[in-house]
């Protein structure tokens, strides 16, 4: 995905979901948009993936990542990593 171009790839289950999602997530510039119904056993406490989020937000202070739910108990209650991403203030805002 280097190269600018598109790709599809098929996603056989939640393991390729969440693959899918750490690179996604790597890859993001300026804007990163997650939505899924709940954000149940996808990784979003995994300390990886706090750094990668973290990672994006601390590189400029024009990237930003907005979070929908349907359903936001994981997230606000489950989930500690993603609420300090969320929540911490960073160092240029």
């Amino acid at each position: 995905m280097s190269d600018g171009t598109l790709q599809h790839i098929r996603l056989d289950g939640i393991v390729d979901y969440i693959a899918a999602l750490d690179t996604l997530c790597k890859l993001a510039h300026h804007n990163l948009y997650l939505f899924d119904k709940n954000f149940d056993g996808l990784g979003f406490n995994s300390e990886a993936r706090y750094e990668t989020l973290r990672g994006f937000l601390l590189a400029s202070p024009a990237n930003r990542l907005f979070v929908l739910a349907h359903d936001t108990h994981y997230l606000s209650t489950l989930y500690p990593r993603m609420r300090c991403a969320l929540c911490a203030p960073l160092p240029f805002r």
